[in-house]
């Protein structure tokens, strides 16, 4: 199978959930010629935050998302980790609720032949009282998906 576009769905976990995402879109992407696109969704204020914390002009109408993003751990961290295994990257951001749908529009947006997902094991208790970002992700993407368990990195 051949594929052109992966999408990352990175959330703000740690530097090894970016990692290890980024690895498992790798083995998709390697010999495909495919580019793995750092998927990020900020919520308003954590857009805010990120935009103070690192210095960002803020004299420009509005700060590119995907630039923000940049500075974001877990992203640098799939960049680089794609950067050093040889593979096409971008990073996409977006702002707004920063929930599951972020990454089923970008998927589509982009045409995406796969997005890969991360998580961590919940019970059914917890995913019916918490949610499951995760969950939706693999229910409404408009490609298949990878989910990567977070404890199996």
């Amino acid at each position: 199978m051949s594929f052109d576009t992966v999408l990352i769905a990175v959330g703000d976990e740690a530097e090894s959930g970016g990692k290890t995402l980024a690895r498992v879109a790798a083995e998709t992407a390697v010999g495909t010629n495919a580019t793995v696109t750092v998927g990020y969704g900020f919520d308003r204020e954590e857009y805010e935050n990120t935009i103070s914390r690192h210095g960002f002009d803020r004299s420009v109408d509005r700060v590119d998302p995907a630039d923000v993003a940049t500075r974001v751990a877990s992203v640098r961290a799939a960049r680089d980790y794609l950067d050093e295994a040889g593979v096409d990257s971008a990073v996409r951001a977006s702002v707004g609720d920063g929930g599951p749908e972020t990454f089923v529009q970008m998927a589509t947006d982009l045409g995406a032949d796969r997005v890969v997902v991360g998580g961590n094991r919940r019970s059914p208790a917890g995913k019916a009282v918490f949610g499951s970002d995760a969950q939706a992700i693999l229910l409404n993407a408009p490609c298949p998906v990878v989910y990567v368990r977070h404890e199996l990195a």
